[in-house]
C-alpha cells in the first residue's frame, strides 16, 4: 500500500448574485442569488454529498427531497435536486450537484459539490 500524503479537510462556499440571459417565467427571474459549496476530503462518496444536501435543505425547511440523474460537464455523477412544493402541489427543482473529477488531487481525495 502506498503512503498517502497528509491532507486536511477543505470546505469552500460562495454566495452571490447571478444574471441569467433568458426570458422571465413563472418559475424564475433573470436575476437570482446562488450558493456554491465544495467539500474536499479523503474517501468522499455520492452518499456523503446527498447527506450534506439533505442537511442543508432541511435548514431551509425543505425536507421532502428527491434526486434525479443529470448531466453537467464538470461533475460525474450528477444529481438534480427537487423539493415538493405544497403550494404548487408539484416537485420544483432547487439545485444541482455532483462529484468533481479528482484530477490534480492527492490519491483518494474527492470533492463533492457544487451545491446546492
Amino acid at each position: 500500500m502506498s503512503m498517502q500524503k497528509p491532507f486536511a479537510l477543505k470546505k469552500y462556499f460562495s454566495i452571490g448574485r447571478v444574471f441569467r440571459n433568458e426570458a422571465v417565467g413563472w418559475t424564475h427571474l433573470v436575476e437570482f442569488h446562488q450558493i456554491e459549496g465544495l467539500v474536499c476530503d479523503r474517501g468522499l462518496t455520492l452518499c456523503d454529498l446527498i447527506g450534506v444536501l439533505h442537511d442543508f435543505y432541511s435548514h431551509l425547511g425543505m425536507t421532502n427531497l428527491k434526486f434525479k440523474p443529470a448531466y453537467n460537464p464538470y461533475t460525474e455523477p450528477n444529481k438534480e435536486i427537487f423539493s415538493y412544493h405544497e403550494g404548487f402541489k408539484k416537485w420544483v427543482e432547487v439545485g444541482n450537484s455532483g462529484m468533481l473529477q479528482p484530477i490534480g488531487l492527492p490519491e483518494n481525495v474527492y470533492s463533492v459539490g457544487p451545491f446546492p
